[in-house]
């Protein structure tokens, strides 16, 4: 038998955010853009899944480049 994941939750939030901050990599501080979704198991938001994309805009020294990364993170809140 086949079972889609998506299925097998229902989904009672589903939330995109995005900012305009300082990320730190490396010891070096840079301006970026987040741009993320979060989605949310349970009513009481504890048990969540988020994932974000970070795009740099400042360029490294190698490639003369703008460069970004992903982030993947899930969590359950304690308290």
């Amino acid at each position: 038998m086949k079972y889609n994941v998506a299925l097998c939750f229902k989904i009672p939030c589903f939330e995109t955010t995005h900012g305009l901050s300082p990320s730190f990599l490396l010891a070096k501080r840079y301006l970026t853009i987040k741009p993320s979704m979060g989605i949310f198991f349970t009513q009481k938001r504890k048990v969540y899944l988020q994932m974000a994309l970070t795009n740099v805009y400042q360029r490294d020294a190698i490639s003369n480049q703008n460069f970004g990364y992903l982030n993947v993170e899930m969590g359950i809140q304690l308290f």
